[in-house]
């Protein structure tokens, strides 16, 4: 019960560390290279956050199938940490879309 509490932490983590990192690129926006403004802008910032989101489920994903294949974790813990994993990629990118969005109706 521990580890599938550790993993399902981890999700919740990563996710939060790339609103974080969002937040970093969008501060950098402005400056003189081309290819850091592009992905500091926020279309740019949000489409990198979901590929990290992404990563991120991938690489809870694995170590659950890895703990549930040595026998650590029982198939419905496993199932529920993929679960959570999925739902959290999900919002991110429903909360992406609707930032892009935003973005260029200029309401934002």
């Amino acid at each position: 019960m521990e580890i599938a509490r550790g993993l399902r932490w981890e999700a919740t983590v990563i996710t939060a560390l790339v609103f974080v990192e969002m937040a970093a690129l969008i501060t950098a926006a402005g400056s003189n290279n081309p290819v850091l403004n592009w992905l500091a802008g926020r279309p740019g910032a949000v489409g990198v956050g979901v590929l990290l989101v992404l990563v991120g489920q991938l690489y809870i994903d694995s170590i659950a199938e890895a703990y549930r294949v040595k026998g650590t974790l029982t198939h419905d813990q496993a199932a529920s940490i993929e679960r959570l994993a999925r739902v959290l990629l999900r919002w991110s990118i429903a909360v992406a879309i609707v930032a892009v969005i935003l973005f260029y109706t200029k309401i934002w």
